[in-house]
């Protein structure tokens, strides 16, 4: 399987915090994080997540509104594979989309705290440099 660079805008931000790592996942994977949920977090549209149409629509489609109703319907990428349209760049923009909005919500700790568990998640995909 060829591998995949999908993830650029995760790798700017590890690379502005110090890491100088490539994220690089089999064609058919994704990246793997926890999503830290409280009740405004839940409330965030899905609009406010800066998706391309497409991949808006597909979770429109899919009845997903905001991220509560996301984190409630996917549990994984193949969840959202099973969604009409939404392919691998859907998959890949959606999950990288989320991890930057969630990311942009911590503190100067957590955010140091979340870029850890990302590369110890991924630890088979991260290429150091």
């Amino acid at each position: 399987m060829s591998e995949e660079r999908r993830y650029q805008k995760i790798e700017a931000v590890l690379r502005a915090e110090g890491y100088s790592v490539e994220l690089r996942t089999k064609k058919d994977r994704s990246i793997r994080f926890s999503l830290y949920i409280d009740d405004s977090f839940r409330q965030v549209l899905i609009e406010d997540l800066g998706l391309s149409e497409r991949s808006k629509n597909c979770l429109k489609r899919a009845g997903i509104n905001n991220i509560g109703e996301f984190t409630e319907r996917i549990k994984s990428s193949s969840d959202l594979k099973a969604i009409r349209n939404c392919g691998t760049k859907c998959v890949a923009e959606i999950m990288q989309a989320l991890w930057l909005y969630q990311y942009q919500l911590f503190d100067i700790k957590g955010k140091r705290t979340y870029i850890e568990e990302l590369i110890r998640l991924n630890a088979d995909d991260i290429e150091r440099r």
